[in-house]
């Protein structure tokens, strides 16, 4: 697939959602939406099931202002105009491919999580932007030859393979995001926010249970030890929460407010949530004694993808780590870290076809002096054990020559 012109006008940001919706079908997005708005939690519907699933919000808004008889492009928000520039490139990628892989497209999009097709399309768009020729080998295979690499690129003299890999948040992690936000939920239903000036201290030993019963035990143990006033309360030697009690002029306005009351009580592995309140502020602040361990997967993670290519061509593994914080990022890349991994992947046996792997996060605005700027962490080690145009900046990617560790 080649693509001369990749971008959409303005003014067809209507046409490109409505054929993306047709595609994918209405009803379903409808069905869906109407699922998850009756939802009756606060934390876990609004941070994980609409953060989980990107199209969620976007097409809300987009009835909203078709029931209202509103110009999309004139009345877009950020929601909107993701929606679109996403359903134009889904648009743009499926026109050329065949049955069997519009179906796999569109079995991924309706997924419950659909970011690491998303994520995909990303990196295929990167290509297909810059004048290449992109093949979309694992969905449109026919025939069953084992796992795949995502597509194939040419240009010219060039040719590559491409996999990408997404690593969810929860993966390696001792809090997931989904249980903390349900736990959240629970306490906020148990206890009267509005009659307490708070923050709950909740310290787990190793990770926080999935089980449901766990989760009301400590939410149960939360609200007798609000009612009492106590200071502190212990659950199987597994959890020990404090409470540490808030001056009555304390109240959050904004999120300035409340990062000034969080400061002295963050930690690189805390998690916080609350509903503001002009009458009391409950914050839940959660963390584990453990530290979390995503290097450890990452690698798997990379072994797994080395498997998938051919061997015959320059490789590339593009890796998105889902909601890296930039405390967590800077870890990351410290001493010993990501590059020793990658160093270490790049001299095992069988990875001579790899020519690059990058790591990519989420954008970011950080405060500077006078002004606000955006940034993308990202970091990008070319192999140097790889026979395949050594040294070549091969994928038009913003690199740095990787030194072994």
């Amino acid at each position: 697939m080649y693509v001369a012109d990749f971008g959409i006008q303005d003014k067809k940001f209507q046409r490109e959602i409505g054929l993306f919706l047709s595609y994918t079908n209405s009803q379903y997005w409808k069905k869906l939406i109407e699922k998850i708005e009756s939802e009756p939690s606060i934390f876990y519907k609004n941070y994980y099931l609409f953060a989980r699933n990107p199209f969620i919000l976007p097409i809300i808004q987009y009835f909203n202002l078709l029931k209202k008889g509103q110009s999309i492009w004139k009345k877009r928000t950020p929601e909107i105009d993701f929606l679109a520039r996403t359903a134009y490139t889904v648009n743009i990628i499926t026109k050329n491919l065949n049955e069997q892989a519009k179906k796999k497209i569109i079995s991924r999009i309706t997924d419950k999580d659909p970011r690491s097709i998303l994520f995909e399309f990303r990196i295929a768009s990167h290509f297909l932007t810059n004048g290449y020729d992109v093949e979309f080998v694992e969905y449109e295979r026919t025939y069953d030859s084992g796992k795949t690499f995502d597509f194939h690129i040419s240009k010219s003299s060039i040719a590559a393979e491409i996999e990408c890999k997404w690593k969810n948040y929860n993966t390696g992690r001792k809090i997931k995001r989904d249980t903390f936000y349900q736990l959240c939920d629970e306490i906020f239903k148990k206890v009267n926010s509005n009659l307490h000036n708070c923050i709950v201290d909740i310290q787990c030993k190793t990770v926080l249970p999935t089980d449901w019963n766990i989760i009301q035990e400590i939410a149960n143990n939360i609200k007798i030890a609000l009612d009492e006033k106590r200071k502190e309360t212990i659950i199987d030697d597994t959890f020990f929460i404090k409470f540490i009690y808030l001056s009555e002029n304390k109240s959050i306005k904004s999120s300035k407010d409340l990062h000034e009351i969080l400061q002295p009580y963050y930690t690189i592995n805390s998690h916080f949530a609350t509903i503001p309140s002009q009458e009391g502020n409950l914050i839940i602040k959660i963390e584990s004694l453990e530290d979390d361990d995503i290097l450890n997967p990452i690698f798997y993670g990379l072994k797994k993808s080395r498997k998938q290519f051919s061997g015959q061509k320059p490789s590339l593994i593009a890796c998105h780590l889902e909601s890296i914080l930039p405390e967590e990022w800077e870890k990351l890349i410290g001493k010993n870290r990501l590059a020793k991994l990658t160093s270490d992947f790049f001299r095992k046996e069988g990875s001579t076809h790899i020519h690059t792997i990058s790591f990519s996060s989420e954008g970011r605005t950080f405060q500077k002096p006078n002004l606000l700027e955006y940034g993308k962490p990202g970091l990008v080690y070319m192999n140097p054990h790889c026979i395949y145009n050594t040294n070549e900046n091969l994928f038009g990617l913003k690199t740095k020559k990787y030194k072994n560790a």
